[in-house]
């Protein structure tokens, strides 16, 4: 068969691709590119130019076809969401399961993963995404496309503890996982100083209205940029927090314009202090005392509710109920914690890496002892590098296995090719 194409051309970099002809006679952008402000960017040039940013606020109150939805009813609505895109999440891995192979003896090494069957258009990419609208026909279509793919990309990261090493059990996801709104069905404007959400759930558009305060200040920024159409919106996600009802945009924020850099800023953990940054003579220690005993009282929570839940001291099923009540809430608690600590300490070294103009951030976290041991340590990697890199600075990060990662300034490479 005949495939025609068109060609796509970068307005920045002017590279051309072949680009599938839509329905309505224009192209199909190619996988990665992007069209904004009525120009075409190659994913190159929007990784270099852009990078992603959430906020997540509280929903003050919501309405659909002009109708306020009760607050109890806002909760139901988003809590059989959220099970519908944990059921697709599910299905997909099961999916996932059934058709990956089995390790058997004499193979050397881990094979690629097989083809799904045929779907009803004959092509294997679509099995999967058939067999979750057959089975929840009421969960919105570009919500299972991005369902099925954040579960593929779950499988691939995860099947050689499961498949080969078999150290680890399939992926699973809970009822309370977020729902996953596609940025085609979801649109930021502004009433006044009210910022409104319109999201589509299921087979309706629902207007979400956020909360207002002073510290939403940030947060009501980034909303009010993405309505103004400064910065592009992405795809936003409904969940359920403590049992309010809360909602998350992404936004795509603009990468800093390269500055003239020098130097190198040292971030390293030790057993004495959280991090120790250390740029020329000047040298600043960050201790998180507090959160540092909060954590390891949880640990210490977690594993007596653990002991007492053993088959030989097992409490009544009542008194079980509310243990693991009482579990879930200090987990929820925790997990706040985590997620500030997180992104407070990465804005810290940002800062410092922005005023001081460091061209390179080394990151050694090689040293674990200081924190408990559950903390998740490449989360806290991970938003030191999206910071940085937001600043159009380099960051090397060295980890306990020996292994470093380098990752580039997205505007230093745009400055080399333009020198070439």
């Amino acid at each position: 068969m005949l495939t025609v194409t068109s060609r796509c051309t970068c307005s920045r970099c002017a590279v051309e691709r072949d680009g599938k002809p839509a329905k309505d006679g224009s192209a199909k952008l190619p996988r990665g590119w992007k069209r904004w402000c009525d120009a075409l960017w190659c994913d190159t040039c929007w990784r270099r130019g852009w990078s992603m940013r959430a906020v997540s606020m509280p929903i003050a109150s919501a309405a659909r076809d002009g109708e306020q939805i009760e607050r109890s009813a806002l909760r139901d609505l988003i809590r059989a969401a959220c099970q519908m895109a944990s059921t697709a999440a599910n299905i997909v891995i099961r999916e996932c399961v059934a058709t990956d192979i089995v390790r058997l003896p004499g193979m050397a090494k881990l094979p690629p993963m097989p083809a799904f069957p045929p779907g009803p258009t004959g092509k294997a990419s679509t099995h999967v995404y058939h067999r979750v609208r057959a089975a929840l026909p009421d969960l919105d279509p570009q919500s299972v496309t991005s369902i099925v793919q954040a579960a593929q990309r779950k499988w691939s990261a995860s099947r050689f503890d499961v498949v080969w090493r078999r150290s680890a059990a399939p992926p699973s996801y809970r009822d309370d996982m977020p729902c996953p709104i596609a940025a085609a069905a979801t649109s930021v404007a502004m009433d006044g100083d009210r910022a409104v959400v319109s999201i589509r759930l299921g087979r309706s558009r629902v207007a979400c209205t956020m909360v207002q305060g002073a510290e939403w200040r940030r947060q009501l920024a980034t909303l009010r940029r993405i309505a103004s159409r400064e910065w592009p919106g992405g795809e936003a996600s409904v969940y359920l927090r403590d049992g309010r009802p809360m909602i998350k945009v992404c936004a795509w924020v603009p990468v800093s314009a390269p500055r003239e850099t020098d130097g190198v800023l040292s971030v390293r953990t030790c057993g004495d202090h959280m991090l120790t940054l250390t740029v020329g003579q000047t040298v600043r220690r960050v201790n998180c005392d507090r959160d540092r005993r909060m954590l390891e009282t949880h640990d210490r929570r977690l594993q007596r509710w653990s002991d007492d839940m053993k088959p030989e001291v097992r409490p009544p099923s009542m008194v079980a109920e509310h243990l693991q009540e009482d579990r879930e809430i200090a987990c929820r608690a925790r997990a706040r914690v985590v997620d500030t600590l997180t992104h407070t300490l990465s804005s810290i070294v940002a800062g410092l890496a922005r005023r001081r103009r460091v061209a390179r951030v080394v990151y050694d976290n090689t040293d674990r002892t200081y924190m408990s041991g559950s903390f998740p340590w490449h989360m806290l990697a991970e938003r030191i590098r999206q910071k940085v890199a937001a600043n159009g600075q380099e960051m090397l990060t060295i980890t306990p296995d020996a292994s470093t990662r380098v990752v580039a300034p997205p505007q230093e490479m745009l400055a080399s090719e333009a020198g070439q």
